[in-house]
């Protein structure tokens, strides 16, 4: 393809495609996600500072834009429902007790299924750049890359 062969234009146009890719919020999202992901994997310390991490990665994957602060937590549980139960068990984890095993389980699992929604979207994304790379005559490869983090960009977990 063109941009394989150097021609000035075509690296100008994949150079203008991949910070077009690069900068869409699914690709920062991608990359939050799998750090949260990879810090909840990591927390099997079996300790309330392994469960508080755990927890912590897990609320910025339900809101990854946001900074949790210990003023968030504290108005988390005045909440209801789910993050009503996030709230108690990272009050627990900070006095020192630990989830239940069943409970680890359950972060991880939701964890991943979060996960795997963002990866399929990042796909689809990276997909849409392909395409358009191929319509413009540049390698598509040389637009959408593969992640350094560990985790294809076009896989899931």
């Amino acid at each position: 393809m063109l941009a394989d062969r150097g021609d000035k234009g075509s690296l100008n146009q994949a150079n203008k495609l991949r910070t077009e890719w690069d900068k869409h919020d699914v690709n920062k999202s991608y990359r939050n996600m799998t750090a949260a992901l990879n810090r909840i994997e990591s927390s099997d310390n079996n300790d309330a500072t392994g469960d508080m991490s755990m927890i912590f990665a897990f609320m910025k994957m339900l809101d990854e834009n946001s900074t949790v602060r210990e003023s968030e937590y504290a108005q988390a549980e005045k909440a209801r429902g789910y993050f009503d139960s996030l709230q108690l068990q990272y009050e627990k984890a900070k006095s020192g007790q630990k989830l239940t095993p069943e409970q680890r389980t359950k972060f991880k699992e939701v964890a991943r299924n979060i996960y795997k929604d963002v990866a399929l979207r990042k796909q689809l994304h990276d997909e849409d750049y392909k395409f358009l790379a191929r319509e413009q005559g540049v390698n598509p490869d040389v637009v959408v890359y593969t992640s350094r983090s560990g985790r294809e960009t076009n896989a899931g977990p």
